[in-house]
């Protein structure tokens, strides 16, 4: 989880009001509490509020167990909780006395209670990029970029593998971004070539044999919105140039047209081809590449960021609960435990079906690791030792201090290790960023 921000008035706005909410509320019942909810931490101590480790672990346990957990940690007791809906949220009261555990575990789920009531969906009405960075963590400080030039007439390029997620992320921005029109999306990929013209830029009745009637292409049909454009790597390079026109005038001339049509949109393209590498070799026009790329956006590949895990798995399962698949289904500490070694070539799309099978296959609330249906010896790639520290952050979902007490070593030696295997970010991940120059 990224660093906590550490003033309130830096936080998006639906969020300042839960970081006041919970300032106000000190030294009722407990000692303290606090919420943690992507990159974002309060406590009644204040902004900037840090969860120990012992009790992130704990918190981010109870969100796909659905109980809250006892733990000590600095002297205190804790009660660590989550909510799930309408996006994952940590939640810990902490008291100096031992036995004070029920009364604890009484003002979580009364936070929990309140969050999922009015607290969350407002903020995520104020802010919908929360919903993206509480499932995914580790991409808060792109989102952070993303959440300062959502509302900036600029084209964003979204580079990252395929199933990373990166049709969720721009349907948050363009909601983030208030334009009045729709969000339009195409994959480029599956669109035949000689048809590629008439689906972005329209045809008019009579333009070719079988053109029966006026169609607006899906440019047109963004105006004032976003035009979400997947796979731009594979249009061609002709298709290329009539783009490149249609962004550069600001209009459009569907086929058979004698005039053109202004439109007002925002280019959201998005590929998991190496664009530069594709500009350098003259197969991607250098001048489109340009023109899109406003500001570069890179979302690693699921196995770089494993501790986004947990939440993720949380998130597709609240959805399913409520696209009627299982009855609340929960995840088993074991199956946590394969998810955390699982290679993920197919990455988020294919933990989102993994889930869906397992949900379907389970016998009962709880998913275990028998219900993934993991081939045998699954587990990522690497050397031995590496495959332990990767193993031991996994379990304990990037928290290092956790991940150096199951290993049998002390912290220090563990950072060694990390440093010397080139694992230096947890699980060898690099992290999500923005950049405004390609």
């Amino acid at each position: 989880m990224a660093a906590p921000v550490d003033s309130v008035s830096a936080w998006p706005p639906g969020l300042r009001r839960l970081g006041e909410r919970i300032a106000r509320r000190s030294g009722e019942r407990t000692a303290g509490v606090a919420v943690a909810l992507g990159g974002f931490a309060a406590g009644t101590s204040g902004p900037g509020f840090r969860f120990p480790a012992v009790v992130r672990v704990a918190a981010e346990r109870a969100m796909l167990s659905g109980r809250p957990r006892i733990v000590r940690s600095r002297g205190q007791a804790w009660a660590a909780g989550a909510v799930t809906e309408p996006c994952p949220t940590l939640v810990a009261a902490w008291s100096a006395h031992a036995g004070d555990s029920a009364a604890l575990v009484r003002a979580v789920e009364a936070w929990e209670e309140e969050l999922a009531g009015d607290l969350l969906p407002e903020a995520l009405r104020a802010d919908p990029l929360l919903a993206v960075e509480a499932s995914a963590p580790s991409l808060a400080p792109a989102i952070a970029d993303l959440r300062r030039i959502a509302g900036a007439p600029l084209n964003l390029l979204l580079l990252g593998p395929t199933g990373a997620g990166k049709e969720v992320l721009a349907r948050a921005i363009h909601a983030a971004s208030r334009r009045r029109g729709p969000f339009v999306a195409e994959n480029c990929a599956a669109i035949p070539e000689s048809l590629v013209e008439a689906e972005l830029f329209g045809v008019r009745r009579g333009a070719y044999t079988g053109a029966i009637s006026d169609r607006d292409g899906r440019i047109a049909e963004a105006h004032h919105g976003t035009l979400f454009l997947d796979e731009i790597g594979d249009l061609s390079l002709p298709a290329q140039s009539k783009l490149l026109r249609a962004l550069q005038e600001g209009e459009v001339r569907p086929l058979g047209a004698t005039r053109a049509i202004a439109v007002d949109v925002r280019v959201l393209a998005a590929t998991h081809r190496d664009v530069r590498a594709l500009a350098a070799a003259g197969t991607f026009r250098s001048d489109l590449f340009f023109r899109l790329a406003g500001a570069v956006v890179e979302i690693p590949p699921l196995a770089a960021r494993r501790s986004d895990i947990p939440f993720l798995a949380a998130a597709l399962l609240a959805r399913m609960t409520r696209e009627g698949l299982g009855p609340g289904r929960r995840l088993g500490s074991d199956a946590l435990r394969a998810l955390a070694r699982h290679p993920w070539t197919g990455n988020v799309r294919e933990l989102d079906n993994l889930l869906r099978r397992a949900a379907a296959l389970a016998a009962g609330a709880e998913i275990g690791s028998a219900d993934l249906r993991l081939p045998p010896g699954d587990r990522a790639p690497g050397n031995l030792e590496a495959a332990a520290i990767r193993d031991a952050l996994g379990q304990s979902f990037g928290v290092k201090a956790d991940a150096a007490r199951r290993l049998g070593w002390s912290r220090q030696k563990l950072y060694r290790r990390l440093l010397a295997l080139g694992l230096d970010d947890p699980h060898g991940a690099a992290a999500a960023g923005l950049s405004r120059i390609p």
